[in-house]
């Protein structure tokens, strides 16, 4: 029997932000296009981060947003575990990926028997010591 919890190896999260509606639309059809009729390709330029040439490249309508990129550790049963960091750093997506709630981009999460998450908004006033937060 394994004494980890919790293992994350190599874990990422990528999100398509797109700027319009339809240019969502855009990226369900055009590609599927383009690879069933390849000469429509012309008329949708290549990505230009893209190492592909023209010819074999399929047209993308979106931006990257790596909420989180090559994640690892492990959590050995027993221990209490802290999540910190400012806003937009990943912790409710890291915490998501764990629960099973969201599906990993790349990477692997492994866990044996329950883990029992307390997340979300905990409310910290400046005046006070984080630790009479806490309690």
């Amino acid at each position: 029997m394994t004494d980890i919890a919790i293992r994350v190896s190599n874990l990422s999260k990528c999100y398509q932000i797109y700027d319009t509606p339809r240019d969502r639309l855009k990226q369900f059809v055009v590609p599927r296009l383009c690879r069933a009729i390849p000469a429509i390709r012309k008329y949708f330029p290549a990505p230009q981060s893209s190492d592909l040439s023209p010819q074999t490249s399929v047209p993308t309508f979106y931006k990257e947003f790596w909420a989180l990129k090559g994640i690892s550790f492990e959590i050995k049963k027993g221990e209490t575990v802290g999540i910190i960091g400012r806003n937009g750093s990943g912790k409710s997506n890291l915490l998501q990926l764990i629960c099973g709630t969201l599906n990993p981009t790349s990477g692997r999460i492994q866990t044996n028997g329950r883990v029992a998450m307390w997340a979300s908004c905990a409310w910290f006033q400046r005046t006070r010591k984080g630790f009479a937060d806490v309690l």
